[in-house]
């Protein structure tokens, strides 16, 4: 009999999330269990569970509801692995659609490698935005596979999405939970996951970007929404590098010089070189994030 596949769908106030849930429970992997976390305000989500479990307490999956007062993307993630039993637990966003084998797909990388400490897929836009007034949000969509063996690595780059992401419990247990500081509804609103992947590799694991574990991401959001989401993970993501200067990693530092010279470089490039006035505010409200979140990760009571 396989080992136990465990899936963590945080959510907040959004609502009917059946679509998320059923792909979920239609995996062809089995054994699976589903957890969600609702941190909402109001009972939207809960009648969405309570209908779901109805419908389909005989379909063999584990259904978890986990209600909590409690906010935060990180703090959901921790919550949701803590009442979880999977040998690996993957973590997928309520706006995120899974394909048929994408449990299958993130299992296969594990058993291939006992050094695995998490796996990623790839997160596929799900649709065009209306006209040319909205943008994708938090992609990564590279058809072939990585591995990152090394911090280096991260430097520049990004694992993958953490909606769209797995750990091995043995990997999870060493390395720690999710900081709560991080990511949507902490202190410095992203780059929870790329914080993660940073101390998964320190710790002497490898991550996997898997192409074929592919989901669709339905979020799009007009330029305002945009450059606010912008602005936020790049303040997660400077904060993130100042703490692991602050954990005296000699890494870090040259992390923190490469990034913040490609933000420095970007701003005059778009304004000189393309002339593109969009893409040069992007540039300024990444640069301002990263700014903020590097100066106060460094003062930060981490």
């Amino acid at each position: 009999m396989e080992n136990l596949f465990s899936v963590v769908v945080p959510t907040r106030n959004r609502g009917d999330i059946s679509e998320c849930l059923l792909m979920i429970l239609q995996q062809s992997y089995r054994p699976l269990e589903l957890v969600v976390v609702d941190q909402s305000t109001d009972s939207g989500t809960k009648e969405c569970v309570e209908c779901v479990i109805r419908d389909h307490a005989e379909d063999g999956n584990k259904i978890v509801y986990v209600p909590t007062d409690q906010a935060g993307l990180s703090n959901a993630r921790n919550l949701g692995v803590s009442k979880s039993e999977g040998e690996w637990i993957a973590f997928v966003d309520d706006d995120v659609l899974v394909t048929h084998e994408w449990a299958e797909r993130l299992v296969e990388e594990y058993k291939k490698d006992p050094k695995l400490g998490m796996v990623f897929g790839q997160t596929r836009a799900y649709y065009k935005p209306d006209g040319a007034k909205r943008i994708r949000v938090s992609i990564k969509d590279l058809p072939t596979p990585q591995r990152f063996r090394s911090r280096f690595g991260l430097i520049a780059n990004s694992a993958g999405g953490g909606g769209n992401s797995s750990i091995s419990r043995d990997c999870f247990d060493r390395v720690g939970p999710f900081h709560p500081k991080l990511g949507v509804g902490g202190v410095y609103p992203g780059a929870e996951d790329y914080d993660l992947t940073y101390r998964v590799l320190r710790a002497g694991y490898e991550i996997q970007y898997a192409s074929n574990a592919i989901t669709h991401h339905k979020r799009w959001l007009p330029e305002e929404d945009y450059l606010r989401t912008e602005r936020g993970y790049y303040t997660g993501r400077a904060a993130a590098i100042a703490k692991q200067i602050r954990s005296a990693d000699p890494i870090a530092p040259l992390g923190a010089l490469l990034e913040l010279g490609r933000r420095l470089i970007e701003i005059p490039y778009h304004l000189v070189v393309t002339r593109h006035m969009r893409n040069t505010r992007r540039a300024m409200v990444r640069t301002q994030g990263f700014v903020r979140g590097f100066l106060g990760g460094l003062f930060e009571k981490w």
